[in-house]
């Protein structure tokens, strides 16, 4: 028997272990693609665990590097789509739709697109199992 997307994304820690972005970010210094090497990206956040309930709820724990003004937790709701291609977090006001690529339980990958000045771009999240 297949696991269901929502087991296999359930009642386990996932932490990001990579971020890219495309096009390139262009800082006034230099082009940045690997978002989760650059300063854009804060070292405090890089500890994070994120744990799905399969109730719908989540628990963002900022584990053992608490960002400054930051809660050590921070609860939210999540739901997929209809097809399951698409997972809706929200954490307070903030609403983050993730277009998943891979969810298999050991890896949780998609993308998110942000605009800025116009322009597009798609940050690629890549989540690792704990």
């Amino acid at each position: 028997m297949s696991l269901t997307n929502t087991q296999k994304l359930c009642d386990k820690n996932f932490k990001v272990t990579a971020i890219s972005v495309n096009p390139g970010f262009f800082d006034g210094n230099a082009t940045i693609t690997d978002w989760y090497a650059s300063s854009y990206f804060p070292q405090c956040q890089k500890d994070n665990l994120i744990n799905f309930k399969t109730n719908g709820t989540c628990i963002e724990d900022e584990s053992t590097v608490v960002c400054s003004g930051s809660a050590q937790s921070t609860p939210g709701t999540w739901l997929w789509n209809t097809n399951e291609t698409i997972l809706t977090i929200t954490q307070g006001t903030v609403v983050s739709s993730i277009n998943v690529i891979t969810n298999d339980g050991a890896t949780l990958k998609g993308t998110v697109t942000e605009t800025a000045n116009g322009t597009n771009y798609v940050f690629t999240y890549t989540y690792a199992k704990q």
